[in-house]
């Protein structure tokens, strides 16, 4: 998981990203007043396929505890997939 979510630190808007565990949480740009950022890519994100939690321009993610590493690489896909598609708006 941490391998994963690190792995976004190439996306243009990722500002920081930390983690513990199956806890993660990445901050995004602010884009015009705080919160927007966020709130846009959790939007993008859940149309991705993915539900994280938006705190701000701060996304919080943790999957299941029963999971394999296929599962947390469709995670990080669509997380990028969401950030990306936030990117292009």
């Amino acid at each position: 998981f941490q391998d994963g979510l690190h792995s976004l630190k190439d996306l243009e808007c990722v500002d920081s990203i930390r983690n513990y565990g199956l806890l993660g949480g990445v901050d995004i740009s602010m884009r015009d007043k705080p919160g927007k950022a966020g709130f846009n890519v959790y939007k993008k994100c859940y149309d991705a396929g993915v539900n994280i939690k938006p705190t701000g321009d701060a996304l919080i993610i943790a999957p299941p505890f029963v999971c394999e590493k296929k599962d947390i690489d469709e995670i990080i896909e669509k997380m990028r997939k969401g950030i990306t598609t936030h990117l292009k708006s």
